[in-house]
């Protein structure tokens, strides 16, 4: 059996890309925002302070080895006297706190 129809053709003629224009002068367009208020965004240069070919030293945390997290929901006001427990015996770490409790508590 042998077909008859024509195929279908079609125009892509309307497709074709524009073709590209000139870019317009950047120092016109510098002057015309300038005259028209437009603040730029490009970053103002940084002046190099005194010491600044010392190299930069970054403030660190103490290290300790602790890597396990503890998290648990309560009441503020248990929070509160927890906090107020581990101020008065003047612990740094959370830890301390705790480990001080369980000593009390004999286990």
């Amino acid at each position: 059996m042998t077909d008859t129809r024509e195929r279908a053709k079609l125009d892509f003629s309307v497709f074709e890309p524009e073709t590209k224009t000139d870019s317009p002068d950047v120092d016109a367009l510098k002057e015309m925002s300038e005259e028209s208020g437009f603040a730029s965004r490009t970053p103002a240069p940084v002046k190099p302070s005194a010491g600044s070919n010392k190299r930069r030293q970054r403030r660190r945390r103490k290290r300790t080895k602790r890597t396990a997290q503890l998290n648990i929901k309560c009441r503020e006001e248990t929070y509160n006297r927890f906090i107020d427990f581990e101020e008065s015996l003047e612990f740094e770490q959370h830890e301390d706190a705790l480990l001080a409790l369980f000593e009390k508590a004999g286990v």
